[in-house]
């Protein structure tokens, strides 16, 4: 695809709301399952070893590219049909704009209220009765807002079409969505080598979350100083590994010593960002050594049961002067998955793909049929079983959920 198609097609794309976007990942993921049914495509085994190994710099390339098309591949080639043949148009993502109204971004949110900056002031506004009664799915800090100024306060009267969104179900009602930030262009989810202990099954979700939202994943490796001073013979920055052979960019660091910052600085240089995880993992800290003027309130983790308490009690946006603009968010202590089924659930694990098309079964779900290549080769280490293990757990409360 010629560079300038591709960058019109994006554009088009970032227009269009979250509706039909989700309506061109339906089918993207359709057309790329039917296609490797088809063509029964392995991929290489890759090996990431090299006399770097251990290094800062080894970690902050990532993992390899991936020799496939990309599911955002199969996005664009959608749309460029569904334009050619007039099914979709850009034209009505876009929001029309009232006379007295001016448009800005939500910096911070409260109940039925919210900041949103306007020219580079912040503005307090109350929310008009359709986007107040939604609030948890209509509006998050990141989303683009038309606003009428009033006297004092303004009024937020629209949302406009988003880019990209992280949700999740909502904790207390799991048929309501509830998005976290809109519009980033990474998500960067922080975890931490030692107390709080890493978990990947968090990892595989956000990764999840984060591809099917639109937006770029990185993961952050905090507190490295409490693990082995060489990262490659470290047991628990070694169950990171299945995330570097799928091409997901890894890059450990150390808040409190100010090491390893470099790298995440070039992920976020200049683009809309926000950092996630779990409570007591760094996140504040790690704003705080990236913006040391940000001055973000940072707790101690729970010496009893090593979980981190929880500091940022809601969203916030902080801009840099270089335009990057940085989404601290609230510490949380599981992710449930929005919008997906069960049967879409093997193309977020691509490190199956070539397994599965050895398995028995063509509409193998990996879970109990015979002669299941993924679990054979998860059985023989061949695959990362706790890789293989999230993967059951996910595709088990997507079935329980549907």
């Amino acid at each position: 695809m010629a560079d300038a198609d591709r960058a019109r097609l994006e554009a088009i794309l970032a227009s269009l709301d979250q509706t039909e976007r989700n309506r061109l990942m339906r089918e993207a993921t359709r057309r790329r399952q039917a296609e490797q049914e088809r063509g029964g495509k392995r991929r290489p085994r890759r090996s990431n070893r090299s006399d770097e190994e251990g290094s800062y710099q080894k970690f902050a390339r990532g993992g390899p590219a991936r020799d496939r098309a990309s599911l955002h591949e199969y996005v664009l080639r959608v749309l460029a049909e569904r334009l050619a043949s007039g099914e979709v148009g850009s034209e009505e993502a876009r929001a029309p704009a009232e006379e007295d109204s001016v448009r800005g971004i939500v910096t911070g949110i409260t109940a039925r209220r919210c900041v949103v900056r306007v020219e580079g002031e912040d503005l307090e506004c109350s929310l008009d009765a359709s986007i107040a009664d939604q609030q948890k799915s209509l509006l998050a800090v990141g989303d683009d807002v038309m606003v009428r100024p009033g006297e004092k306060d303004g009024v937020v009267t629209m949302v406009l079409p988003r880019r990209t969104e992280l949700a999740r179900p909502d904790p207390r009602e799991s048929s309501m969505k509830r998005t976290i930030v809109a519009n980033v262009d990474v998500v960067v989810v922080v975890v931490s080598l030692r107390r709080p202990p890493l978990k990947p099954g968090l990892i595989d979700r956000f990764s999840i979350a984060i591809q099917r939202g639109g937006a770029e994943a990185v993961v952050c490796v905090n507190k490295v100083d409490l693990g082995e001073a060489d990262l490659a013979g470290d047991p628990e920055f070694a169950a990171l590994s299945p995330f570097l052979e799928i091409g997901l960019r890894v890059l450990p660091c150390s808040a409190a010593r100010g090491t390893g910052l470099e790298p995440l600085r070039e992920a976020i240089s200049g683009r809309l960002c926000a950092f996630v995880g779990h409570s007591g993992v760094g996140k504040s800290s790690l704003v705080n050594a990236l913006v040391p003027e940000a001055n973000l309130r940072t707790g101690r983790v729970r010496e009893s049961d090593s979980r981190g308490r929880h500091t940022t009690t809601s969203s916030s946006l902080i801009e840099l002067a270089d335009g990057t603009r940085i989404i601290d968010t609230p510490g949380i202590r599981s992710l449930g998955l929005w919008d997906i089924e069960a049967d879409e659930l093997l193309w977020y694990f691509p490190a199956f793909e070539e397994a599965a098309a050895e398995c028995r079964f063509r509409n193998c779900t990996h879970v109990h049929e015979p002669a299941c290549a993924v679990r054979e080769r998860a059985e023989r280490g061949e695959i990362s079983m706790a890789h293989y293990a999230t993967y059951l757990r996910i595709r088990a409360s997507l079935s329980e959920r549907g």
